[in-house]
């Protein structure tokens, strides 16, 4: 498709452009469609003398386009002036040739190197005088010697009408594109300020380096006598490539898509910077690597973007289509560098319009990713301010549940202080039924202090095991139990107390009332049992579904049943078991003693 475009452009190009064999000026005075003769000096050396000599075969337009060449180009053209103007001005409207000679009666040359000022025509564009009197004929060689490229286009103008060329010439159209880069960077440089984005900093690269390589083969070097750089500004072609390398894998989010492709080629930044470098050694070996280089990765690119298009189309297809159209023209005008294509108006400018149109593009796409980026933020900021809203709500929500809670608390607590108090009130009662029967106990019994301390203790233990619990109705009988095992005084080298007790909790009041009967029954055991050896106490509390079952059994001298039944001991054992829901306790006496006791819960 892009083939035949080119060449529907050619021809349109070719069917309205005239030729003529030769220049007759008259009062039109503008000559921009002639033929000239042309004979390549491959040896550049010969003389105007030389040339007079040579027998011109070939035509070129003058418009031209003849490739590359290691020697020089001679031109001859015949002028015949009929106008009533003596002074005119012949323009070949390129300023890269080194040197500009044209030969009529006398030399008349200029060039890359001849300084601004020294110039005729004070213009980058190289020009020279020229004096043909009215109604003669001149026959003009002209001279060009380049190391770059022989094309461009000579015109023969009246001296006044110079600086009225036609809307495409170069200065014109480079002034404008040197205005649209500045405004770019400036741009760019702002959202780059604004976001801290790395993308908006290569961009800014890129189009830095691409305005150095147009204004360098602008000729505008010739205004600031810096021509002898002309071809170490190359390198800024190199270094424009790597900066549109990073931007393009940026652009295109390889990172996210294609990971190890990136790394890859991220590698081939630091490459480019080194050939760029290489423009300060050896020009010709610069642009040779740096042209495989930049084939290498525009493929590479492409088809990353086409990868890519069928995951992210809107950055994608427009990064496809404007990279393809700018190296289409990019080619073109290799291809007229070359001489394959002529010198138009289309293959001449044709890359210089699509580079306008490319960071115009780019620029758009970049300000697009802006916008995105600054309705995330708003999304964001819009979520961010909804969910704290509804972090509010159910904060207050929250908070009015805690209260609720806490209020409910508040008055469970003062249920549980009221409960608390009348259990304590209830022991004072026992304390003092205690005491009481303590006191009531046969002249013959001593009034048995420790066994009294022994009791308050148990009792004391609950509640102390109660308000350091954080469930306040009920206990952990394990904890509690060997606490109360621990507060009794025995002699630990000649007792032996075991425990087996599982991790069970009681309600209070049952809890109170395993702990007394334990506490009997060991205060039982060892006062029966002062001059035992190694006297050995076995405790084990097990439960079953709802059933729990107490069995303690020691290896002392035991007792007489009947004989110690009125005893004190044995009588708060048998009260406070029956305090036991669905309780059952029994006795048994071989060797020792052993006592089973089961209830419910």
């Amino acid at each position: 498709m892009i083939k035949y475009l080119i060449t529907f452009f050619l021809f349109f190009n070719y069917l309205f452009s005239s030729v003529l064999s030769d220049i007759t000026i008259d009062k039109k005075n503008i000559y921009n469609n002639f033929e000239l003769l042309v004979y390549e000096d491959k040896t550049d050396k010969l003389t105007i003398d030389d040339i007079k000599k040579v027998q011109f075969s070939k035509k070129t337009k003058n418009r031209f386009a003849l490739g590359r060449s290691n020697g020089s180009f001679w031109f001859k053209l015949n002028i015949k002036n009929i106008s009533d103007k003596e002074d005119f001005i012949l323009t070949i409207n390129e300023s890269f040739y080194e040197s500009f000679e044209v030969y009529e009666a006398k030399k008349y040359s200029t060039g890359l190197k001849q300084n601004i000022e020294q110039r005729q025509i004070q213009t980058n564009k190289l020009s020279i005088n020229l004096l043909i009197p009215k109604n003669t004929q001149k026959e003009l060689y002209i001279k060009l010697k380049a190391n770059f490229a022989y094309f461009g286009t000579f015109l023969l103008l009246e001296h006044g009408a110079f600086h009225l060329n036609d809307f495409f010439s170069m200065n014109t159209y480079f002034i404008f594109l040197f205005g649209v880069f500045f405004i770019i960077i400036v741009f760019n440089l702002f959202l780059f300020l604004k976001l801290r984005e790395n993308i908006y900093f290569y961009y800014i690269g890129y189009i830095f380096f691409l305005f150095i390589y147009v204004f360098n083969i602008s000729g505008f070097l010739a205004y600031f006598n810096l021509y002898e750089y002309i071809y170490v500004l190359q390198s800024s072609s190199c270094f424009g490539l790597m900066f549109f390398l990073l931007f393009s894998l940026k652009l295109l989010d390889a990172e996210k898509h294609l990971p190890k492709i990136d790394k890859i080629l991220k590698c081939f930044a630091p490459i480019l910077f080194g050939v760029g470098l290489i423009f300060f050694y050896n020009y010709k070996l610069a642009m040779q690597i740096s042209n495989s280089l930049n084939i290498l990765l525009i493929i590479l690119l492409m088809s990353i973007a086409i990868f890519v298009a069928f995951k992210d189309r809107s950055k994608s297809i427009y990064y496809i289509v404007t990279v393809t159209l700018y190296h289409v023209a990019l080619f073109i005008f290799i291809f007229m560098i070359e001489g394959v294509y002529e010198n138009t108006i289309f293959t001449r400018y044709s890359f210089f319009f699509m580079i306008f149109i490319e960071i115009v593009v780019f620029s758009l796409l970049l300000t697009n990713r802006y916008n995105e980026l600054k309705d995330q933020v708003i999304k964001t900021q819009s979520d961010l301010l909804e969910s704290k809203i509804q972090n509010q709500v159910a904060l207050e929500n929250k908070i009015l549940e805690r209260t609720n809670e806490i209020s409910k608390l508040l008055s469970d607590k003062d249920l549980l202080l009221r409960e608390l108090h009348h259990r304590v009130k209830n022991n004072f009662h026992m304390l003092n039924a205690l005491l009481w029967l303590e006191l009531k106990k046969e002249e013959s019994e001593k009034f048995d202090i420790k066994a009294l301390i022994n009791r308050i203790d148990a009792i004391s233990t609950i509640h102390e095991q109660l308000y350091s619990s954080e469930n306040l109705s009920s206990i952990n009988i394990k904890d509690y139990l060997q606490k109360i095992i621990s507060n009794i005084p025995y002699d630990y080298k000649k007792v032996k107390i075991s425990t087996e007790i599982e991790d069970i909790s009681f309600e209070f009041d049952h809890a109170l009332s395993l702990g007394i009967v334990l506490n009997e029954l060991l205060t039982n055991i060892i006062k029966h049992n002062l001059k035992k050896e190694n006297l050995l106490i076995s405790i084990k509390i097990e439960q079953k579904a709802k059933t729990i079952k107490l069995l303690l059994v020691d290896d002392g001298i035991g007792f007489d049943y009947d004989n110690i039944k009125k005893g004190l001991g044995l009588k708060l054992i048998n009260q406070f078991t029956k305090k036991l829901p669905n309780s059952s306790s029994k006795f048994f006496f071989d060797d020792g003693r052993k006592f089973e006791l089961e209830f419910k819960v």
